[in-house]
């Protein structure tokens, strides 16, 4: 397969708009699009938009080297629960692992609490004698007879995929692979998940959990990207088709139709990835990135250079903001804190006459009341057009007119129920929208013992920039960067995503003592199975990143303790990994106990393939500091009221250029506020700076 075109075309599909890019390697241009997300076939808008972006710009699909996807089918999944009808086969006497999870309340003082649903009922959930020991050792044989009669049962209940999890599987999985081949050459119509191949970790409930939503999610996953791609094909695209990861990288199709629970934050990890690359471009080695669109917001973390990873995340929360009420997925990913404040967030009264916002979304279906598509409830969005932040005929690039009549009459509705003025009531939505943002990114950051105010924000997303610098402000953050292409950063970010692959396997063992060659052996194993997910990259061009989830024994939770490259920077032996895990623990707790005896728990590689870079590109240079406004509008801000504020085209500002406060930026993704007091420049590759404090 030639790969000597030198376009790539990557699509971010979000609750509201799926955003495009179009990258000309050669020259470095881009290209962008936002069109409605068509959430009853998410490939649909891609290839429409697709399509409509290359006949713009005079290109075509057979041009394309490579299509770089992030998604959210894998997550609404979860959340909507329409995956596939999963059966499970359990060790003997282990049924119910999956229901009574890690038997602790997420909520002490709620007595009627409940508690996730397994994805899997009883009904559907069958026991194969047969024995692992916790040291590896098969202490019974497994009942290839009674695997057979169990699976037969699960199907015809209707399963049509069915997960496996052995006791003890992260260890030894022989009768885990035994069973998935009788699986593939008897029942080959069921899809089949082995938790020994889908997350080998110790700890039975999240290991099950996971394995369960991998086999969930997978046939859904499957046709959906087989059904991408072969619509990508058949408009003559034959490049590379590659999909991102929740840790930040990217995968095959292939991969990712495997396993699905690999790509659950598919979406959110593009972006934090893309500010982490913008500010490596700026010279910002530790910032905080803010993606606001329309269906929710989420905070990440980027420090000296590197995105802040997580090795679990909980999807499909019965509450939000309780953390413990959703389901376990073990697998790494961009660490986030998501809050239900998009643009499309519906404005609300509670029983107490309350206003609350979000986190029900309007989404792109009916959408807010000013996209004039049955939407009737105030958003986010309808606040914003009203209070002036948007411009209603120039959204989107001028390829979506708002339709300001029916934001007023939502506005005004839901302004009756609260017995409020209307633009009160508009105001009220955009502030709490805020504060809930702002509350969230606080505790994210403080929970990690950091200050928000020595942080940079970068904010994007389609909303982003018009909440950014009043959430930035409520946090003491005195500067926030606005991406030249911040309402597309997303998909700005599967450009510069790197192929990679993690993988896993528990090993509890004590520091002291350990075999260091053994140790050493395990290593070069994992760090094989990794660089065999790297599809046709040689060896010389993939690093092995090698790390270990380890504590001090008698603990029951672990830190990442980070070793280097391909375990050259720092060669395994006691010393070492002791001072590596002590460096570790001051970061995170400021404090670590000498002497105290500490252990391995589980090994980790991170295979990364050189290359899949993407450099910003400068902007013409400014002749002189001022810009000038191509129009003026009123606009609302607190204790002032409206204000006539100038408005700039994004288009039309170059580096150098500096605006001060009330003024607000348009460009065709974005809309960036810039409030009285604050102060704006443009740097060289045409970012916006929006200073809200000294330093």
């Amino acid at each position: 397969m030639s790969l000597t075109q030198p376009y790539r075309l990557t699509a971010d599909v979000g609750g509201t708009f799926t955003d495009l890019v179009l990258h000309d390697d050669a020259s470095g241009t881009l290209f962008t699009a936002k069109t409605l997300t068509t959430p009853e076939d998410p490939s649909r808008a891609i290839l429409e938009g697709g399509t409509t972006l290359l006949e713009r710009h005079t290109r075509q699909m057979a041009a394309m080297s490579h299509f770089i996807h992030a998604t959210t089918l894998v997550t609404n999944t979860l959340i909507e629960r329409n995956g596939a009808v999963t059966g499970l086969l359990m060790t003997e006497g282990f049924r119910d692992i999956i229901e009574m999870a890690t038997e602790t309340r997420y909520d002490i003082y709620d007595l009627g609490i409940d508690l996730p649903t397994p994805l899997v009922p009883r009904e559907l959930r069958g026991e194969v004698p047969g024995r692992i020991g916790a040291d590896g050792a098969v202490l019974t044989e497994v009942d290839l007879a009674a695997a057979r009669t169990a699976v037969a049962a699960l199907a015809a209940k209707g399963a049509t995929a069915i997960a496996v999890c052995f006791i003890h599987s992260y260890v030894n999985d022989a009768h885990e692979r035994a069973v998935g081949e009788l699986i593939a050459a008897e029942f080959p119509q069921l899809a089949c998940s082995l938790s020994s191949a889908v997350q080998p970790e110790i700890r039975e409930y999240e290991r099950t959990s996971t394995t369960v939503a991998n086999a969930y999610t997978q046939p859904r996953t499957r046709d959906y990207l087989k059904r991408l791609e072969q619509g990508l094909r058949t408009k003559g695209f034959s490049g590379r088709f590659n999909v991102m990861l929740s840790s930040g990288g990217l995968t095959t199709g292939e991969v990712a139709s495997r396993l699905p629970v690999k790509i659950l934050e598919s979406g959110p990890a593009a972006g934090v990835e893309a500010a982490r690359a913008l500010g490596s471009a700026i010279g910002i080695e530790s910032l905080v990135s803010f993606d606001m669109g329309g269906t929710t917001a989420k905070v990440g973390l980027v420090e000296d250079g590197t995105v802040t990873l997580s090795n679990q995340l909980e999807v499909a929360r019965l509450h939000r903001f309780k953390k413990g009420s959703g389901l376990i997925v073990k697998s790494p990913t961009v660490e986030l804190i998501e809050i239900g404040a998009g643009g499309g967030s519906i404005a609300w009264v509670d029983q107490y006459g309350l206003l609350k916002v979000g986190p029900r979304s309007a989404a792109s279906v009916p959408g807010p009341a000013c996209y004039g598509r049955g939407g009737s409830e105030a958003t986010v969005t309808d606040s914003d057009l009203v209070l002036g932040y948007l411009d209603a005929d120039d959204f989107a690039g001028g390829d979506m007119k708002l339709d300001r009549a029916a934001a007023d009459g939502a506005i005004a509705r839901l302004a009756e129920k609260l017995r409020l003025p209307a633009m009160e009531a508009a105001w009220g939505i955009h502030e709490i929208a805020n504060e809930n943002m702002a509350t969230a990114g606080r505790i994210h950051l403080v929970e990690r013992g950091k200050d928000p105010g020595r942080f940079t924000f970068i904010a994007f997303g389609g909303a982003g920039p018009t909440h950014a610098q009043a959430v930035a402000a409520k946090l003491g953050v005195a500067t926030v960067i606005v991406p030249r292409n911040a309402g597309v950063m997303s998909a700005v970010g599967l450009l510069a995503a790197p192929l990679s692959f993690d993988v896993v396997h528990s090993a509890v063992m004590d520091v002291a003592g350990a075999d260091w060659a053994q140790l050493a052996a395990s290593y070069d194993k994992l760090a094989k199975e990794a660089r065999a997910q790297l599809a046709d990259v040689p060896t010389k061009d993939i690093r092995i990143h090698s790390s270990a989830d380890m504590r001090y024994r008698g603990q029951g939770s672990e830190i990442t303790v980070r070793f280097g490259h391909d375990l050259q920077a720092m060669p395994l032996d006691g010393a070492a990994v002791i001072a590596a895990f002590n460096a570790a623990y001051d970061r995170l707790y400021g404090r670590h106990i000498d002497g105290a005896p500490i252990q391995f728990v589980s090994l980790r590689v991170r295979a990364v393939a050189l290359g899949g870079s993407f450099d910003f590109l400068p902007v013409e240079s400014a002749a002189g500091t001022t810009a000038e406004a191509y129009k003026a509008r009123p606009v609302y801000f607190p204790k002032r009221g409206f204000i006539e504020t100038r408005i700039y085209r994004h288009v039309e500002l170059r580096a150098g250029h500096r605006l001060d406060g009330p003024a607000i930026v348009q460009s065709s993704e974005f809309s960036a506020l810039v409030a009285p007091g604050q102060h704006c420049s443009v740097d060289r590759f045409g970012n916006l700076h929006i200073t809200l404090r000294a330093h």
